[in-house]
């Protein structure tokens, strides 16, 4: 259970904003004040934030112009453009579909955002046999100007060594950039996140403490029924079940301090592991890690919520009516 301060949470119900037909498969949501951000069907759907009608589409599948290989992530900085891309691809686009540049990488990411002349990319690196999980600031030609997060893992040649190695529940290495910083939470140090100028240069840091939350029997069985759902090969099944006889050994002693997060409008949000029913945590800070709330909010699919001017925005699969549906409701930041 994350408390980092002695104050109750706040348990906020969402409301239903508009249906959205139109939507195959979210891949993520993002929002400002004045459109809503949705990644499906290999583009990004604009909608207006007021009446919530389809404005524009931005990208389409293939591997020409403005083409994704995979539904893209949305980055919206704060001159209101947005930053799209895949494993291999970005692009800068005016809200209105003018595209101001578009690049292709040479080595595949997880993850790539922009940050002032540069780039902040997350990838695994083949070195000298050895895997590593490195997070480092390219410049527009995709070479590293410096690096701010390096660990080795196991070489996937030794899948006894990537089992022993795999939990279920595992911390979180995540990077946020706004207003010219860089943010690297770092789930192994805790409650932790790292501030970087855009450039790499460390500015400063947060280190709350909290309180750990046990991981429950019943939250295990769970996830090991939803890890055994995966759409497993039998000989990927047999190859698990080899180096794993007790499935506890899939959970660290207790739940990460974080979960997810952001850095959106000027405030930090963290996701938690503590839950209230269908209501899981979110904790608030200011960007001084001085703490503006801490609420409880519904369960939101992984990627497909957001915040945007002191609102909650989520999106739900309505399978009775075969649409989607977005929510919202206000939070209340203490000044």
């Amino acid at each position: 259970m994350i408390l980092l301060v002695a104050t109750s949470a706040t348990f906020i119900h969402a409301k239903k904003l508009a249906s959205i037909p139109d939507l195959l498969k979210p891949f993520m949501l993002r929002a400002d004040q004045r459109f809503i951000y949705i990644s499906d069907d290999y583009g990004v759907k604009i909608y207006s934030a007021d009446t919530f009608a389809l404005q524009r589409r931005i990208g389409k599948y293939g591997e020409g112009p403005v083409e994704f290989i995979i539904s893209p992530r949305i980055q919206i900085l704060p001159s209101g453009r947005i930053f799209l891309n895949d494993i291999i691809k970005c692009v800068l686009s005016e809200p209105g579909g003018n595209i101001i540049f578009e690049k292709k990488s040479q080595t595949p990411f997880s993850d790539l955002k922009t940050i002032g002349d540069n780039f902040v990319m997350s990838y695994h690196s083949y070195i000298s046999n050895q895997l590593y999980d490195e997070i480092n600031i390219l410049d527009h030609n995709f070479k590293v100007v410096k690096n701010l997060y390096k660990k080795k893992k196991a070489p996937p040649t030794d899948l006894g060594k990537v089992i022993s190695n795999f939990k279920l529940v595992d911390n979180i290495v995540i990077t946020a950039c706004y207003d010219d910083k860089i943010f690297l939470a770092r789930g192994e140090e805790g409650f932790y996140y790292e501030i970087f100028d855009c450039k790499g240069n460390k500015l400063s840091s947060v280190n709350e403490p909290y309180k750990k939350l046990s991981i429950s029997k019943e939250d295990k069985e769970i996830l090991i029924e939803q890890f055994k759902r995966r759409p497993w090969k039998d000989a990927q099944w047999a190859a698990f079940n080899k180096y794993v006889k007790d499935y506890n050994s899939l959970f660290p002693g207790y739940y990460p301090a974080m979960q997810d997060f952001f850095v959106i409008e000027g405030n930090v949000y963290i996701k938690t592991y503590n839950r209230k029913n269908d209501l899981e945590e979110y904790v608030i800070l200011d960007l001084k890690g001085n703490i503006r709330a801490e609420v409880f909010l519904p369960k939101a699919s992984y990627n497909l919520f957001t915040f945007t001017n002191e609102r909650f925005y989520y999106l739900v699969d309505n399978d009775d009516e075969e649409t989607w549906e977005l929510y919202s409701e206000e939070i209340r930041l203490k000044n």
